[in-house]
């Protein structure tokens, strides 16, 4: 079945299929809200909201004194809509209706506080992650779609100079009904990549060395997927050096407990982001090939069918990856480029 599998996708060439959206913005986040509502965040600041699963785009950034970048973005529902800034001041805006209007949620003017990514399990229950701020990582949880956010206490102590990336809205992972693992990287020592693991919504935590993924001020994990079934990919490496392959993945069994490289070929830079493209694809909705990963760096775009081995898709990079619930892939990049990972004519 893998053989077939693998055969199908050489056989059925994919290609990305882009547009700019309007004000070619840097785009690092990208959220899907249904088959037909997409949101996408980036800098200037910009937020974008299409309602015709990317065909056309409207404008619906938030304006707040400071804020020039947004990185992270969210839609637990279809109204509803949540964007978070990156850097100082770390602010979360909620609308109810696609950007329309906008209301401010959580508003943290500490120096520190900057929030690297936004997730949610279902249309309530969320988490937020950013810089350490007095010694101790920021996280943030809400119950309520969105609408109020409170402090989660992690005693993991962050290494000097470890934090996260906010590259992709990428570096959380959310499995199950109360599962996550955080990314990190920034170590002063020049050490292994750390994972920040709870499986109880964030009440606990304990942390994980990824070995082989080097961390520095440039370099770390940058985004990661944990399947239910314990195996998942972290991706990342120095964004400084895009070329470079060493420390740009590594993968795990156990949800995150432990991590060793893949067994076969890395994919071939610096890569911000990754997904695990489910059955539902647009290859063969019926087919096991329907299952692959992709992951996306400035150089390009990789594709591995179990995550151990890897192989260029495209020349096309991007920033984000996420994909819509028929299972098509979307990525989100510089210029204001938005695709849709489709088969070739």
């Amino acid at each position: 079945m893998i053989a077939f599998a693998c055969s199908l996708l050489l056989l059925l060439p994919l290609e990305w299929r882009s547009v700019v959206l309007p004000g070619e913005a840097s785009l690092r986040g990208v959220s899907v809200a249904s088959e037909t509502v997409i949101a996408v965040a980036g800098d200037g600041p910009q937020v974008l909201v299409s309602a015709d699963s990317g065909t056309s785009w409207k404008i619906r950034t938030p304006h707040h004194v400071g804020v020039t970048d947004y990185r992270c973005v969210a839609t637990p529902t279809e109204n509803v809509l949540l964007v978070a800034s990156a850097g100082s001041p770390a602010v979360i805006s909620r609308s109810i209706d696609q950007g329309m209007s906008w209301s401010m949620v959580h508003v943290d003017d500490r120096p520190a506080a900057f929030i690297d990514a936004m997730r949610f399990w279902d249309a309530t229950r969320g988490i937020a992650f950013g810089d350490p701020v007095d010694e101790e990582f920021l996280v943030l949880a809400t119950d309520d779609a969105g609408q109020t956010w409170r402090n989660l206490h992690c005693p993991v102590k962050p290494l000097e100079g470890e934090a996260g990336f906010a590259a992709s809205n990428g570096s959380i992972s959310l499995y199950d009904d109360s599962s996550l693992v955080i990314g990190l990287g920034g170590r002063a020592d020049g050490g292994n990549s750390r994972v920040l693991v709870s499986r109880d919504a964030g009440q606990s935590w304990t942390s994980h060395e990824v070995a082989d993924m080097p961390a520095n001020a440039t370099s770390g994990i940058f985004s990661l997927v944990i399947r239910e079934s314990g195996f998942g990919i972290a991706v990342g490496g120095d964004y400084k050096l895009t070329d470079q392959t060493a420390g740009n993945v590594a993968v795990t069994e156990d949800h995150g407990k432990t991590w060793r490289l893949p067994r076969g070929k890395r994919p071939r830079g610096f890569r911000s982001s990754v997904l695990w493209v489910t059955s539902n694809s647009t290859i063969d909705p019926g087919s096991d090939a329907g299952e692959y990963w992709l992951a996306t760096g400035p150089t390009g775009t990789d594709i591995s069918d179990d995550g151990e081995d890897w192989r260029p898709l495209s020349e096309t990079g991007f920033h984000a990856l996420s994909r819509l619930p028929s299972g098509a892939p979307i990525a989100t990049g510089s210029g204001g480029r938005f695709a849709v990972l489709d088969t070739a004519d």
